[in-house]
């Protein structure tokens, strides 16, 4: 029996590297609070314990480590590039209005567009749901203007998508039914079956069952739907299959960079700091001090002092391992532009001239897609016709395509953004050099156009 808690094959095999990502990408304080052991949140993190440490040396081992967030500084990199040119946006005269308000809670069409490229540069998949807000039934349009009831968009990262069931249906192959999870306490199972329903499942308090609280049949024209109104978003366009998140890898040397780090800085915080020796001392009858004003008088002839200073050879290793991972961290990121896979040299990385040989443009094509046809479904529902798909559309900029930098250069960029050395506006005069961002748009125009508070997508 299929309970509305069971996950997809295709959701189990992606969830680790999803929190992985996700972790990663809220930085330090996430990172250093995940139990890799246990999936918890615990005062412990991605760094293993060494043999031998307690509680206390452990924590002050993990808090030592200097986080490098490559990864949220990489997704705010390539963020910046694709939305650096403002979408062009093409809708039917007269239906504006709600661009200014895509989700219902108050995020501009741009904005949203730039959350939905988040989700799927992170975790290779995103969804949006297009609805309506409860309101009493069999509204007429004027009454619907009234009441400010309009279709919007709701993102869904792909966790919260768990699962989902095909149907032939008029002799084709559709949706007919997909679960997302809302909240910890909350499921909305969308059902294709003689119209479209919403079924809300609440959890059953101190119970770990679920039931049936609301059943809803939205209307279009006062009719049911026939489809499910959810867009798939991936690195393969509007695709179900499940896509290894571009910046997985990015993501495990980040994780590597780490470990050695905490490993680095274990060894500098012992050895930086030289160890007083005293031996042939009795301590019973001899006073020892450290301090310029005091001395260690002793009869003993044969007591010696001084300090143990190790040399510190092997943390060179360490060193040199980190730097080398930095370097991999900047390939890695440079990837999504190149035609080589990372791990290659600065030297090999050739960067693509064509949006279908692109990581990143793939992405771009995809968000570009997903955003045309649920606009196209936002209006049609509004409407109460169909618009031309020729007067829908929302395209983005792919001026980042036709860059003039080297190979060299872009690496050289990425390394400086995923250290967080990079000031913004020298990023900003990089991508006009680099001919990423159009030469006529001023750093205040790329400012507001990328640096839009886009909320917590949850």
């Amino acid at each position: 029996m299929v309970k509305i808690t069971d996950r997809h094959s295709e959701v189990l095999k992606r969830i680790w590297q999803w929190e992985r990502i996700r972790l990663l990408s809220e930085g330090s304080d996430a990172v250093k609070e995940y139990d890799i052991s246990t999936g918890g949140r615990t005062q412990t993190s991605f760094i293993f314990r060494l043999a031998g440490q307690d509680d206390a040396s452990y924590w002050a081992y993990v808090q030592r480590a200097p986080f490098y967030n490559a990864v949220a500084n990489t997704v705010k990199m390539y963020k910046g590039m694709v939305f650096g040119t403002p979408p062009q946006v093409v809708v039917p005269e007269g239906q504006t209005d709600f661009l200014d308000d895509y989700d219902y809670k108050g995020t501009t069409i741009q904005a949203y567009a730039a959350q939905v490229f988040d989700a799927v540069l992170k975790y290779g998949r995103a969804g949006i749901l297009i609805d309506l807000p409860e309101s009493p039934e069999n509204l007429t349009r004027a009454e619907a203007e009234a009441y400010g009831v309009r279709p919007y968009a709701t993102l869904y990262n792909p966790w919260q998508i768990t699962n989902w069931e095909y149907s032939r249906m008029n002799g084709r192959i559709v949706l007919s039914r997909l679960v997302i999870q809302e909240t910890e306490t909350r499921y909305k199972e969308l059902v294709l079956s003689d119209g479209y329903s919403i079924i809300i499942w609440d959890k059953i308090p101190k119970s770990n069952n679920f039931a049936v609280t609301k059943v809803i049949r939205p209307l279009m024209n006062g009719e049911p739907l026939r489809f499910i109104p959810f867009i798939p978003v991936s690195v393969y366009g509007e695709d179900w299959q499940t896509a290894r998140p571009p910046l997985l890898d990015l993501a495990d040397m980040a994780i590597s960079h780490y470990r050695t780090m905490a490993d680095l800085e274990h060894g500098r915080f012992f050895l930086g700091v030289p160890t007083p020796v005293f031996a042939g001392f009795n301590i019973q009858d001899d006073i020892i001090r450290l301090g310029s004003t005091d001395g260690i008088v002793t009869s003993d002839p044969n007591a010696k002092w001084g300090f143990l200073e190790l040399s510190g050879t092997g943390l060179q290793y360490l060193e040199n391992a980190a730097k080398q991972k930095e370097q991999l961290m900047a390939e890695l990121g440079a990837s999504l532009l190149s035609t080589q896979f990372a791990g290659e040299s600065g030297e090999a990385l050739q960067l693509r001239g064509r949006v279908s040989t692109s990581i990143l443009a793939s992405i771009a094509k995809g968000v570009e897609e997903a955003m045309s046809n649920s606009l196209w479904l936002c209006l049609a529902w509004y409407m109460g016709q169909e618009p031309d798909r020729s007067d829908v559309s929302f395209a983005l900029s792919d001026d980042y395509l036709s860059t003039k930098m080297t190979p060299q250069e872009l690496v050289a960029l990425i390394q400086a953004v995923q250290s967080g050395q990079l000031p913004r506006y020298d990023f900003y005069r990089a991508l006009v050099k680099g001919k990423i961002i159009a030469q006529d748009r001023s750093f205040e125009e790329y400012q507001e156009e990328t640096t839009t508070p886009l909320g917590v997508i949850k």
